[in-house]
């Protein structure tokens, strides 16, 4: 899962010239819905490693949980 967001310049008078940029992930590159993802699941997995034996959750609530968790990073 990328962190950064990647650009390709490439000079048009010579193909072989070219720079490659790389930026940190930032709010609205494609890549900050993944990195946001990332970082819930992360959160998620941290939860579910805390619950004791016996514990029980609802699916759906817990997907909704992680939802949220993604649309507040955005």
């Amino acid at each position: 899962m990328p962190f950064f967001t990647m650009k390709l310049d490439i000079n048009p008078m010579n193909r072989e010239a070219f720079i490659l940029s790389i930026h940190p992930t930032v709010p609205g590159s494609r890549f900050t819905e993944d990195l946001a993802r990332k970082v819930c699941l992360e959160r998620h997995h941290a939860y579910l490693l805390s619950q004791d034996d016996d514990f029980s959750y609802n699916v759906a609530e817990e997907y909704d949980k992680f939802r949220k968790c993604v649309v507040s990073m955005l």
